[in-house]
């Protein structure tokens, strides 16, 4: 891949909110037309499908990783479907690729990689973004866990800090745009 990549976490199920759905679509336009591709955990289902669906329609690329174990429940169409042992594999490889981390609403997994993310970023030499998109309030009590930590003296303010959270799909891309080009 020649151009940067944004990896994207969120749920592989819909929920019951009709906004996740909307945002999922609206991220994969925005990532689009910002010139980036799409790397993501290689699902077809939920907000993945959403979001691989629509950068492939809008002529962008995307990179999938699925997780051997996980091969027969995902029934993803991707340009590179890429087969990888284990979690920890398929986030090193995620890591690899990506210069920045999305996450729109997801579940205890999309939760995992956001602080799986936060970890690698923070033990890089080069920082990457992580960026919550909050659709509907649904990172508000997320963020209030990270002030807690902040105020309480527990997590270093310094720390926090590769955590954004952004209102809009389009407001994320265009602050991963501004850090890293």
């Amino acid at each position: 891949m020649t151009k940067k990549s944004i990896c994207v976490f969120c749920a592989a199920r819909d929920g019951n909110d009709a906004s996740f759905a909307d945002a999922a679509k609206e991220l994969g336009q925005e990532i689009v037309k910002s010139g980036y591709n799409l790397v993501y955990g290689g699902g077809d289902k939920g907000l993945m499908g959403h979001v691989s669906r629509t950068v492939r329609e809008e002529g962008g690329k995307v990179v999938g990783f699925i997780i051997e174990e996980l091969i027969k429940t995902k029934e993803a169409q991707i340009e590179d479907n890429i087969l990888v042992k284990d979690n920890k594999a398929c986030r090193e490889a995620m890591d690899g690729l990506s210069a920045a981390y999305i996450a729109l609403p997801g579940g205890f997994w999309t939760i995992e990689e956001i602080l799986q993310a936060i970890s690698f970023s923070q033990s890089s030499a080069t920082p990457k973004p992580v960026v919550l998109v909050d659709t509907n309030g649904y990172y508000a009590p997320l963020k209030a866990l990270f002030d807690n930590g902040v105020n309480s003296g527990i997590i270093d303010k310094s720390k926090k800090d590769p955590v954004i959270i952004c209102n809009t799909p389009a407001e994320a891309v265009a602050t991963v745009k501004r850090i890293v080009g």
